[in-house]
């Protein structure tokens, strides 16, 4: 998953195209997914923690407070 894909012109279809990838992650993968593409980004330097916020502040309505806990965990430690 890269970050920048949801800052196009065509975002709803980039929304609908990640949605099929990742719809039968489980919660873990999805987890793993997102730090491999953090980790990824921080080597070839485009990494940009407000941007990850931003986009990621997006889902944060459907997660239950459990989900929402082991994210913010998870950001914490960027």
């Amino acid at each position: 998953m890269n970050i920048k894909d949801f800052k196009t012109e065509n975002n709803e279809e980039k929304v609908k195209q990640t949605y099929e990838k990742y719809k039968n992650y489980s919660q873990d993968e999805l987890l793993q997914e997102l730090m491999r593409s953090v980790n990824a980004q921080k080597r070839n330097g485009t990494f940009d923690k407000e941007r990850l916020l931003s986009t990621l502040s997006l889902v944060m309505p459907s997660l239950n407070s459990e989900q929402r806990r082991k994210l913010e965990e998870l950001l914490s430690h960027l």
